[in-house]
């Protein structure tokens, strides 16, 4: 007999009992609780680390590469390598980003707004009569135990059934909802990316993973007690058009809105006329499927420094430095190239660099960045080559450094000086439709008005995706 207790921070715990060994990943997924897998739980990543005591299995070579001394020391195991066999204590936090207090006059004024990312689920609420967000919270999608990126959902669907990877999701953000103090039934729209959207609407995705990548629904209607504003296409979402909404293309020219996550989506306004396109970024720039990856928690590396001798870090909310976030990894990038330890081509002397006591980044984590801003700024370029305004959103959060985007090349120097850093702009975009008819039908019109640019089996794309790639 197996049996598993997640405890969370605040004291709460979750329990699930076998009869027969089970890893803590299959554990933790039964439950409910989310463990980022990037590779489906394979076990060929390492990214599944997780805190754990208790009547475990003997930790194996190929686990134990994949975890630092200090890592080992502390209790912290693969969650799909690490098997309960009697009883085992699982560490978990609840993955809130930020959580403002609730200031309504009363909750039959308050909406919600959802952003149903790939990595990342994010609800807030607002007061539907000031229009002003009065909380916020910010946790790991439940998806991710089955891999980091949409193909590996969709796989997953065909494999597990579409209410497999539906249902986790839906009791995370109802229960985000109510710590939110968001009543049943309260004015609500929900944004994300085309695949994400089909699942929580209990849509079999697989039409997108296959030729030729026709959605099932571009969505634009009420469903499922909410609105869903329309998607632009299998892979430019309604979290994009949210973004592009929040950036003001509508009502301005010249303009180009970058989602950037697991898919890089672009939308462009040039001449009156709406491009648009998506390119796989993968989750680098989000703090995630890197080493010492982390989403932007106190603790969080979130700034790297060149003062001429050495570097310095500041971290979010100041506290110790225990892993690194988006912003932190572009301008750790930066940084060490200033300083001569990162070339060019993007080889780090030596392979791996501290950046603070057991965090460092690796040779690995810089080619990931590569790919990352290599797709996102090809796609920018691909789409927008006259922009006079940037607008930058995504999970890496409003305190991205311009500058060191501009040194590592996710940002055209030429336009270094007026770029606009949303933070989450499908949130606010989503806010925006929560409380204007008019933001939905602008929102309407930008989707439906958008070109989308394939840009797989593009030559001018991969040309300029080549280009990209060094710093």
């Amino acid at each position: 007999m197996a049996t598993v207790t997640v405890r969370y921070g605040d004291g709460s715990t979750r329990t699930s009992s076998y009869g027969e060994p089970v890893t803590i990943l299959r554990a933790c997924a039964d439950m409910g609780v989310s463990v980022y897998a990037p590779c489906g739980g394979r076990g060929v990543c390492g990214g599944c680390k997780i805190k754990a005591r208790g009547a475990l299995s003997a930790m194996t070579e190929a686990e134990s590469a994949r975890l630092t001394e200090r890592e080992r020391a502390d209790g912290v195991r693969l969650a799909c390598m690490a098997y309960a066999v009697g009883d085992v204590e699982v560490f978990a936090d609840d993955d809130v980003v930020s959580r403002a207090g609730m200031r309504a006059d009363g909750v039959g004024n308050i909406g919600v707004a959802v952003d149903i990312g790939t990595t990342t689920v994010a609800v807030s609420a607002v007061d539907m009569v000031t229009g002003v967000r009065i909380g916020e919270l910010t946790r790991r999608n439940p998806q991710s135990s089955f891999g980091a990126d949409v193909i590996s959902r969709i796989t997953a669907v065909g494999k597990y059934g579409v209410d497999a990877l539906r249902a986790p999701l839906c009791a995370m953000i109802d229960d985000m909802r109510h710590v939110l103090g968001a009543p049943d039934g309260a004015r609500t729209v929900v944004v994300g990316n085309t695949t994400m959207l089909s699942i929580w609407a209990g849509i079999d995705p697989t039409p997108i993973g296959t030729a030729p990548f026709t959605p099932p629904t571009l969505f634009g209607f009420e469903m499922c007690g909410a609105y869903v504003p329309r998607c632009v296409s299998s892979y430019v979402g309604a979290d994009a058009v949210a973004s592009a909404l929040a950036a003001g293309l509508y009502d301005e020219d010249n303009v180009v809105a970058c989602d950037i996550g697991t898919n890089g989506e672009v939308i462009a306004k040039e001449g009156g006329v709406i491009r648009a396109c998506a390119a796989a970024a993968g989750p680098a720039l989000e703090g995630a499927g890197i080493e010492c990856g982390m989403a932007a928690l106190p603790g969080a590396i979130d700034s790297v420094t060149f003062d001429g001798v050495g570097i310095d870090v500041h971290t979010v909310g100041d506290a110790d430095a225990i892993g690194i976030c988006g912003s932190g990894l572009i301008s750790a990038a930066a940084a060490l190239h200033d300083m001569g330890a990162l070339s060019g081509t993007g080889v780090l002397r030596g392979g791996r660099f501290e950046l603070a006591d057991g965090v460092y980044i690796t040779q690995s984590d810089i080619r990931a960045l590569q790919l990352a801003k290599g797709a996102v700024r090809a796609a920018v370029d691909t789409v927008c080559g006259g922009a006079d305004k940037l607008c930058l959103s995504g999970g890496f959060g409003s305190g991205l450094d311009i500058g060191a985007c501009v040194r590592i090349g996710l940002v055209p120097s030429a336009l270094a000086e007026n770029v606009t850093v949303l933070g989450n702009g499908a949130i606010r975009g989503a806010e925006m439709m929560l409380t204007s008819d008019e933001f939905v039908r602008k929102a309407d019109e930008i989707a439906k008005n958008a070109a989308y640019i394939e840009l797989s089996g593009s030559s001018d794309f991969e040309s300029r995706f080549v280009e990209c790639i060094d710093f």
